[in-house]
């Protein structure tokens, strides 16, 4: 490109200097022609210089088959998480019943005394009639990645007495995995925080306690409500 226009100037310098000596016989004429061509010439050779150094900027490097390949596999070959499976039910919810009727109704087999209306207090008051999603994930995951997945999903974690009315109106839905209730907790100290739990052991129901930190394994559900 800088000699394209090193050529134009060249050409144009010639042009104006011949045109300032004129003259009138034949030879000198033939001269004075020949003269402008040389630097048409060059302008023309500077034109072309420059369109073609503008070109081959212009231009994109052609990925070879390899290259193809290697982007076409990081592409396919790129981890997405999976949705997480869900199982919904609607059901009626007494929040004025006691923790301990519910559990007393629930058929357990075994509970963690740590369960009890002290410990996980109810905030709501009367029936109301919900709409429960169980979500399961593939993964192990985090108690935070799971509070995210329920907020896309417009969800929010269910409560201990909302775990406990589950178990006693769908104790069908208590079968291979833990159902595990985020949304009330018990700090027995300081940085130790407890959620209750549900699971089945040789066919009885289990009622526990968990850590809330954990990486929860893909054997672990999440009992949820749609507000």
């Amino acid at each position: 490109m800088i000699l394209g226009a090193m050529a134009i100037a060249l050409g144009l310098w010639m042009a104006l200097s011949i045109r300032e000596e004129k003259k009138r016989d034949v030879f000198a004429v033939a001269a004075y022609i020949f003269a402008y061509l040389v630097p048409l010439s060059c302008f023309l050779v500077g034109v072309l210089a420059i369109s073609e150094a503008m070109n081959t900027s212009a231009k994109k490097p052609e990925l070879t088959p390899n290259h193809k390949s290697t982007v076409a596999e990081k592409s396919v070959n790129r981890p997405t998480p999976a949705s997480p499976d869900q199982v919904v039910r609607r059901i009626t919810i007494n929040y004025d019943a006691p923790v301990e009727w519910l559990i007393e109704n629930g058929n357990y087999a075994w509970r963690n005394r740590l369960i009890s209306s002290k410990n996980f207090p109810n905030y709501r008051t009367g029936l109301q009639t919900a709409e429960i999603h169980i979500i399961s994930f593939s993964r192990t995951i985090s108690t935070g990645e799971v509070f995210k997945e329920m907020f896309l999903l417009g969800l929010l974690p269910a409560s201990a007495h909302e775990l406990l009315t589950l178990k006693l109106r769908h104790p069908d839905l208590i079968v291979s995995k833990t159902l595990v209730a985020l949304g009330s907790y018990y700090q027995r100290e300081e940085n130790r925080i407890l959620v209750p739990a549900i699971y089945l052991e040789n066919d009885l129901a289990i009622l526990s306690l968990r850590p809330e930190n954990i990486r929860w394994t893909a054997d672990y559900c999440f009992v949820a409500i749609k507000e």
